[in-house]
């Protein structure tokens, strides 16, 4: 078992947790008997079994035991590759909005110190003449990107009360007990551990790269809001070319690797082509009241990429 597989109702579109499943149980234990029998999304030699006997614990009213949720997440996120890519499932599912947004939070973060700031500026940190360990303000800050995470992710229980933070300490200490309330919830224990610990956990679990890219930040320098683009990728449809995400300043731009254009690895690691695509991220982030007029241009130039290289293989092959 893993607490990885456990999480991914958090992480992708279409798939449920606990409280989704109890509440269409019908539903959920005919999913489950018909995926019992569909090997292309089986992930083990037993998941038949599993599967089958999650029927039988749904049907019956029972509660299911943490080995049957995980072969239901790992199950459910397999349907959700087969219907982007139904030969191979190498396709990764779409993420949800709030996890695309926590992504893109920590990646700017990560990369620049000057986009922390203003993130953090509600939290103290002690005396203004005493140097601050860089390392506690990133904390603090991946700490601040979880904790919005997990509240914009309303199916996450609630069993820890919010509260407005006041000191670092008191903050990460807040949302450490969150984290260990929500893998208490999935039936996995954190306890005793380090403060921040547990936060660091979930986002390793998650796939949050949390390495900071950054030396020293000073906390004192007056806090500005920072314009940030960051580029993310996410496997979709062929069809999908580029699309923008704006929060807090930062414009996500989430390029799909499986676009045509996209398909020569040297083509996104040319620095020309990089800067082109940050400045549709800058231009996007300066009209953000005409995002929906840009998007469409931009899907407009995805879809005539698209044809040209169609017909530019066509043609190569004659």
């Amino acid at each position: 078992m893993s607490s990885t597989d456990s999480l991914l109702w958090l992480k992708y579109v279409g798939l449920p947790c606990y409280e989704e499943i109890y509440s269409k149980r019908d539903f959920y234990a005919f999913k489950c008997k018909k995926y019992a029998y569909w090997k292309d999304v089986h992930s083990s030699a037993n998941a038949k079994d599993l599967l089958l006997s999650c029927f039988e614990s749904l049907k019956s009213n029972e509660d299911l035991a943490l080995e049957q949720f995980e072969e239901i997440e790992k199950s459910w996120e397999r349907v959700q590759r087969w219907k982007k890519d139904k030969e191979n499932l190498s396709l990764e599912p779409n993420k949800t909005k709030s996890f695309l947004k926590f992504e893109a939070e920590c990646q700017a973060g990560c990369l620049n110190p000057d986009f922390i700031l203003p993130y953090i500026s509600d939290i103290h940190f002690g005396d203004a003449n005493e140097a601050i360990d860089p390392d506690i303000v990133w904390l603090t800050f991946l700490s601040k990107a979880l904790d919005s995470f997990l509240y914009d992710s309303a199916l996450v229980p609630d069993a820890v009360k919010q509260i407005d933070p006041a000191d670092f300490a008191s903050f990460l200490e807040y949302v450490d007990q969150k984290v260990v309330v929500l893998y208490d919830y999935l039936g996995y224990s954190l306890g005793g551990n380090e403060l921040g610990t547990a936060i660091l956990t979930l986002l390793s679990d998650l796939g949050i790269a949390y390495e900071k890219e950054w030396i020293d930040i000073d906390v004192t320098k007056s806090i500005r809001p920072v314009n940030t683009v960051s580029i993310l990728m996410q496997d979709d449809d062929p069809s999908k070319f580029i699309t923008f995400r704006g929060s807090m300043g930062n414009m996500n731009i989430v390029v799909n690797p499986n676009h045509p254009t996209f398909l020569t690895p040297e083509l996104f690691s040319n620095t020309q082509v990089r800067l082109i695509i940050e400045a549709l991220g800058n231009a996007a982030l300066d009209n953000i009241g005409d995002i929906d007029k840009i998007q469409d241009y931009v899907n407009t130039v995805g879809s005539r990429l698209r044809l040209a290289m169609k017909v530019k293989k066509r043609n190569g092959k004659k």
